[in-house]
């Protein structure tokens, strides 16, 4: 990548980006709020399929807005949980 250029090459960020799996060019999900987009980033889905659209929730039986988001929320498998049930570590 070009960005590795401006770095010392004795740096540790230098040597993460050398061994890691990265993407520079990667693009977002709609609406681009950050726990959706964790979300969509861990389980590999959109938010019609993981069920979380915003950082902010309406709770139907409380009848108020909740901005305490619970995994239990996520209608999806994570890619942590899909790496364990295949005897991955994480």
């Amino acid at each position: 990548s070009r960005y590795l250029n401006y770095l010392d090459q004795d740096s540790s960020l230098y040597q993460l980006l050398q061994y890691a799996t990265y993407d520079l060019d990667g693009q977002t999900i709609y609406p681009s709020h950050t726990c959706n987009a964790h979300t969509s980033l861990m389980t590999g889905t959109y938010p019609d399929q993981h069920g979380l659209i915003g950082n902010v929730y309406y709770d139907q039986n409380e009848r108020i807005s909740q901005k305490n988001i619970s995994a239990d929320l996520i209608d999806q498998k994570t890619l942590f949980e899909i790496a364990g049930e295949h005897g991955k570590k994480t």
